[in-house]
């Protein structure tokens, strides 16, 4: 018996001596596979710029409201929300890698001038919801098919 309690306490000291070693290992691996970020370089840019970029409506056609998924590669985005700050035209460039771009959307009222870079900028211009500021102080809402929409008219 006693050489049976012996063998035991050796087969623990080696298990656990191999357990030590496995988690030791899977440390440095779990600290790097924590830190790795798959988002391409494009949408962390614009995002620390403060624009929203985010994914596909996975309730498209359905009638339901569902929140946007996340996009982390270029082929992901689906809408764009401009920063409440000034933009430029670089950044506006970038726009054009997001090949699937459904929307670009800003929530504030945008000039004359900032509305004509962001189509120039955009692939697609009909995919612009935007709100413009006129010089009169009024605002009025651009629909590509008829130019402009007078019913947001506040003048």
């Amino acid at each position: 018996m006693v050489c049976g309690e012996d063998g035991m306490r050796r087969f623990v000291k080696v298990g656990t001596g191999i357990i030590s070693c496995v988690l030791v290992a899977a440390i440095p691996v779990a600290m790097v596979s924590f830190r790795f970020d798959g988002t391409s370089p494009t949408i962390q840019e614009l995002r620390r710029a403060g624009f929203l970029i985010q994914g596909q409506d996975p309730c498209a056609g359905s009638e339901l409201c569902c929140d946007l998924l996340p996009a982390n590669n270029d082929s992901d985005v689906h809408y764009v929300t401009l920063p409440n700050k000034a933009w430029d035209r670089s950044q506006l460039l970038k726009l054009k890698r997001f090949t699937n771009i459904q929307q670009v959307r800003a929530d504030r009222d945008v000039t004359f001038e900032e509305y004509e870079l962001l189509r120039t900028c955009v692939v697609e211009p009909r995919c612009i919801l935007v709100n413009m500021a006129k010089d009169s102080g009024g605002r009025w809402t651009d629909d590509y098919e008829n130019d402009y929409d007078d019913e947001h008219d506040d003048e």
